[in-house]
C-alpha cells in the first residue's frame, strides 16, 4: 500500500559515530527559538541496555535538557540487546537522534504534549476515523534526516497518536535503526508499518491507513503489543476491550505465564481489572493456564 512515492535510501553499514547525530549550530538556533512554545514541563524516559547507541541518544537529551526549562529526563533500563529509545507521553516513542531536518517535528511534539489541549491539529474527519480502532495499534514510522517529505509525516501521526490511546508510534530513523528497517522490508521513506503485512510509503494519509487499523481483530496481538499497553498504565484499557468483546487475548495468557515476574505482574492487574468488570469472561482464563502448567518453570508456577 502506497501514496505518492517515498525517497529510496540505501543500507548503512559503517561504523557507528557522531556523524549526522551531533547537534549543530543550526539546530541551536531552532531550539532557542522553540524553547518558549514549550508552556509546562514535558518528562521524557529513555530506554537504556547495552546497545552502544544509547550513548547518543543520551548526548541528545542532555543538550535539550540543558537549553530547554521543563524538559527533563529520566532511564528505564530494558532488557539487554534492547534497541534505545526516547519514550514521550501520550504513545510516541523515537528510535532516533532528533537533530538536523527530526529537531523541528520532535520540539512540535513537546509543545504539543505541553499545550493544556495538547489533541488539537487532528480534523474532524481524523478524529471519526481514530474513533473507529478498537484495539492497540502500535506502528512504527520509518524516515531518514534527509527525506523531505519525513518531517511533515512525524508531525501528522504524532498529532493522531497524541488523539488516539490505541494508536501508537514508533519513529524510527533507517539509518541509525538499519537492523529494525531491514526487518520491516523497508525500502523508501517515509513508510508507515503495522503487523508484519502492512505498509504505506510515500503520502501517508490518514483516510487510507486508519479504516485498515480498524479493521484489525485484537485477538491476534502479540505479547509485545500487550506490554507496550500494559508498561505505559493502560492495563484498564486491555481488560475494558476483552470484556467488550468477550473474548480474551491469547496473548495475555503467554504474559500471565512469562518468565519475567513484572510481566507476569502486569499481567494479573489486567485480570483483575476485567474480573471487577466482567467476571464470567475472567475465569476462561483457568483454563489455557492449566493446560500450559506443566510446561512451566518453578518460578512461574
Amino acid at each position: 500500500m502506497s501514496g505518492t512515492n517515498g525517497c529510496p535510501f540505501a543500507t548503512v553499514g559503517e561504523p557507528l559515530d557522531d556523524t549526522g547525530h551531533a547537534m549543530t549550530p543550526d539546530d541551536f538556533r531552532i531550539l532557542e527559538k522553540s524553547a518558549p512554545s514549550i508552556r509546562s514541563p514535558v518528562d521524557l524516559r529513555l530506554g537504556v541496555s547495552d546497545d552502544e547507541r544509547v550513548s547518543l541518544l543520551e548526548a541528545f537529551l542532555d543538550e535539550l535538557t540543558r537549553r530547554i526549562e521543563g524538559v527533563s529526563y529520566r532511564k528505564e533500563e530494558t532488557p539487554a540487546g534492547s534497541p534505545p529509545v526516547i519514550k514521550l507521553p501520550r504513545g510516541i516513542y523515537f528510535m532516533a537522534v532528533p537533530t538536523g531536518g527530526k529537531l523541528a517535528p520532535f520540539l512540535e511534539i513537546l509543545a504539543m504534549i505541553s499545550e493544556e489541549k495538547p489533541t488539537d491539529g487532528a480534523t474532524d474527519s481524523h478524529e471519526k476515523l481514530l474513533r473507529g480502532l478498537s484495539a492497540p495499534c502500535p506502528v512504527r514510522l520509518h524516515i531518514a534526516g534527509q527525506c523531505p517529505h519525513c518531517p511533515a509525516s512525524v508531525s501528522l501521526w504524532s498529532r493522531l497518536a497524541a488523539h488516539s490511546p490505541l494508536l501508537r508510534l514508533t519513529v524510527v530513523d533507517v539509518d541509525l535503526f538499519t537492523e529494525i528497517a531491514q526487518s520491516d522490508r523497508v525500502r523508501a521513506v517515509p513508510t508507515l508499518v503495522f503487523d508484519e503485512n502492512l505498509r504505506w510509503t510515500g503520502s501517508i494519509r490518514p483516510q487510507d491507513v486508519l479504516p485498515v487499523l480498524a479493521d484489525q481483530d485484537p485477538v491476534h496481538l502479540d505479547v509485545s503489543a500487550l506490554q507496550g499497553f500494559i508498561k505505559e498504565g493502560d492495563a484498564a484499557l486491555l481488560a475494558r476491550m476483552m470484556s467488550r468483546r468477550g473474548k480474551l487475548f491469547p496473548a495475555i495468557v503467554d504474559l500471565l505465564t512469562h518468565p519475567k515476574w513484572p510481566e507476569r505482574l502486569g499481567a494479573m492487574v489486567v485480570m483483575e481489572t476485567l474480573a471487577e468488570e466482567n467476571p464470567g469472561l475472567a475465569v476462561d482464563v483457568v483454563e489455557p493456564l492449566v493446560a500450559s502448567f506443566g510446561k512451566l518453570d518453578s518460578q512461574a508456577k
